[in-house]
């Protein structure tokens, strides 16, 4: 485990159990703190600020505000101020700050602003705040290429939690490609750990060309590497559980149907989900599998 004990309790209630699973929370939203010389309306906008006045009431705090990076005079609003609000702003002094710009009729506003202690990042925000701090502490490129994913993976993962000064403000579609990478490998490589091997019940020498040959048509280059994986499985010491992939029609039914000849004498069974399927399967068996063959159909209407 690469993470210290004092972590492992919090990383567990987020359901972190590897650096992949912690680099798979993503950020919320960030936080662009770049100071720029012009202002992006109806966004927040970070800005070196010197206060020039300051003035209260129970509803709001009105402050005049001179802009170095913009070069320009503003007037900040703070609605429903708290207490800490008065003493957070004197005049003459500076600060960085983030706040919403606004054209509020036709004067530019800078509301609740927020004062910074640093500017000229991107901050990623998180909808759980330790995850920040976790992130910050382990996740690294070089521990996530210890993961086995390619340098630019590692790269690209990295940069959606420390992304660099240019500006970014929701994942981009190659964050979105590598995030969906990552997250079967993860659930793969969980999968992996976990397996435990069983002897096969029989070690099973069969040759499926007769069955092959005897079809009134021929198999695709996929259906034939297919079948010759589970004809090496067959042969081997350890049971296998093998997952065969295909869109409706490409002809799954054939690879099934060679297994269970491959198997024969021994019993083959075949599960479906639905009655429909299940039938349909039961009469291609019939139809393409050797008269010798046994074969029978059961459902839940089966006595």
């Amino acid at each position: 485990m690469i993470f210290e004990k004092e972590d492992e309790k919090r990383l567990k209630k987020l359901g972190v159990y590897n650096l992949l699973d912690l680099a798979l929370i993503t950020p919320s939203s960030y936080e662009d703190r770049n100071l720029y010389r012009f202002i992006r309306l109806n966004e927040l906008n970070a800005l070196d600020v010197t206060v020039e006045s300051f003035a209260s009431t129970p509803k709001y705090i009105k402050l005049l505000l001179f802009a170095h990076n913009l070069n320009q005079t503003l007037f900040g609003y703070i609605f429903n101020p708290k207490a800490f609000h008065k003493r957070a702003f004197e005049v003459s002094k500076r600060y960085f700050i983030i706040a919403r710009v606004e054209n509020r009729y036709g004067h530019i506003q800078v509301i609740q602003p927020k004062i910074i202690d640093s500017v000229g990042e991107i901050i990623p925000k998180y909808k759980n705040r330790s995850v920040k701090n976790l992130i910050k502490k382990y996740l690294s490129k070089e521990k996530l290429c210890k993961y086995r994913l390619t340098k630019e993976e590692a790269e690209v993962l990295y940069a959606i939690h420390f992304p660099s000064s240019y500006k970014i403000d929701r994942l981009k579609p190659n964050h979105i490609k590598v995030l969906k990478f990552v997250e079967i490998y993860n659930y793969m490589l969980k999968l992996s750990q976990k397996k435990i091997f069983y002897k096969a019940s029989k070690i099973i020498k069969a040759d499926p060309s007769d069955f092959i040959k005897s079809l009134p048509f021929k198999l695709t280059g996929d259906q034939l590497k297919a079948i010759k994986d589970i004809q090496n499985d067959f042969s081997k010491e350890f049971a296998t559980k093998r997952v065969v992939m295909g869109d409706v029609g490409c002809g799954k039914t054939m690879v099934i149907l060679a297994a269970a000849f491959m198997a024969y004498p021994s019993k083959s069974v075949l599960m479906a989900p639905t009655t429909v399927l299940v039938s349909q399967i039961y009469e291609e068996a019939k139809k393409y599998l050797p008269k010798s063959f046994k074969i029978a159909l059961v459902t839940n209407k089966s006595k």
